[in-house]
């Protein structure tokens, strides 16, 4: 009996040491990670939940404020007013794209003519254009009576130019003043079209005659020529017709 009780003593002595040395050889590293993870795993869902809770209690207060403001006459007039302001400016960033784009938007000179005649500032326009291209012409003219007096083969090639543009322009303008002269015996638009042009020719001799005589009496050799000339036709003329 004895010894069966100190058998048993025995065994047990040695798997109480057996398990004593297991318990001994876990780190204790990786026992402390294990807890520090939990811990930080439970501690982030409780912020979450948190956070998730106030989100909801602010949507509900920012709802019942919205509620409110928007059953006070003071707010919907205040908003009615700011939905006034923001159409406002809206319209006047469109009208001022509008005149951007009209302003980079250039009209041919035919078209700034034609608006001239009943927009004003279109007509400021169409009296700056000929006032720049006049200028532009006398400074050509210059530098082209500047290079005639040096090169006299020059000088000949632009008389024979000029010449030539000259017996073209008048034989198209012949044509065109014959075709509606004969097309204004039946259509009243073209006779009313060759009434205007006839006016617009009367004045046109009128004033060039007047600039012409200014000219001359100012002492423009050019001018005095072709005044000494003009007048020597009038005397033909008048002589012709008194003779017949």
């Amino acid at each position: 009996m004895r010894s069966v009780i100190f058998a048993v003593s025995t065994a047990l002595t040695v798997l109480l040491s057996a398990c004593t040395g297991a318990a001994s050889s876990v780190p204790v590293n990786t026992v402390s990670s294990v807890s520090t993870r939990t811990s930080i795993t439970t501690s982030s869902e409780v912020d979450e939940r948190k956070l998730a809770l106030q989100r909801e209690r602010n949507h509900r207060r920012q709802q019942k404020i919205k509620e409110a403001r928007e059953a006070d006459p003071a707010y919907i007039a205040q908003m009615e007013e700011k939905e006034r302001l923001q159409r406002e400016k809206l319209l006047e960033a469109e009208r001022k794209r509008t005149e951007r784009a009209n302003r980079q938007k250039k009209l041919s000179r035919k078209e700034l003519k034609e608006a001239a005649k009943t927009d004003p500032k279109a007509a400021e326009e169409w009296q700056a254009l000929k006032e720049k291209e006049a200028v532009a012409r006398q400074r050509k003219k210059e530098r082209e009576e500047e290079r005639m007096a040096a090169d006299p083969e020059y000088a000949a090639m632009m008389a024979e130019r000029k010449a030539e543009y000259t017996r073209t322009r008048t034989a198209k303008r012949q044509a065109e003043r014959e075709a509606l002269v004969e097309l204004a015996k039946t259509d009243e638009e073209a006779a009313k079209k060759l009434a205007e042009m006839r006016k617009y020719q009367s004045q046109a001799t009128v004033r060039s005659y007047q600039k012409m005589k200014a000219d001359a009496e100012a002492g423009d050799p050019d001018a005095i020529k072709r005044y000494e000339t003009t007048l020597a036709k009038r005397r033909e003329e008048y002589h012709r017709k008194k003779g017949a």
